[in-house]
């Protein structure tokens, strides 16, 4: 495939151009998603990393293996396009330290942590807490006012 210019219909070459390089490096832009309410003013060459990274106003990816959805509404989007099995809604209030999350295959259960306010909202953790990995042996394990090495 051929690389041209979108302007002049030019080859485009393999040769770099330093001063134009500072010169863009030097710029900024408002973030493409002020819209939306991004506030971020960004240098040129940082902006595709911010709004495909890090903007809390870009559009959400689905996190299910196969799925191209990209968009606003990712909550319906999940509720209409994928198993209802695959997901379930738990609420955690802030003043909860933790709740317990029950896996349908009946031995799993995990902790969803509260780790209280961060700058772009609230910090949680999900930790498994059994069953215990396969070979740790039960004479290993902590009892109660016990902890182990």
């Amino acid at each position: 495939m051929e690389r041209k210019c979108p302007s002049c219909n030019e080859s485009i070459g393999d040769f770099r151009c330093r001063a134009m390089e500072k010169i863009l490096a030097g710029m900024t832009r408002p973030c493409r998603f002020m819209k939306r309410g991004c506030r971020e003013t960004l240098r040129y060459t940082e902006a595709r990393r911010h709004e495909e990274e890090a903007c809390s106003y870009s559009p959400y990816r689905c996190p299910f293996d196969g799925c191209a959805f990209r968009g606003f509404l990712l909550y319906g989007h999940i509720l209409d396009a994928h198993d209802p099995e695959l997901s379930t809604v738990v609420t955690l209030q802030k003043c909860e330290p933790f709740r317990a999350v029950l896996h349908h295959d009946g031995k799993s259960v995990f902790l969803l942590l509260n780790g209280g306010d961060i700058l772009t909202g609230r910090s949680l953790s999900v930790v498994r807490v059994c069953p215990y990995p396969e070979g740790l042996r039960s004479s290993a394990l902590p009892t109660a006012g016990h902890s182990v090495p």
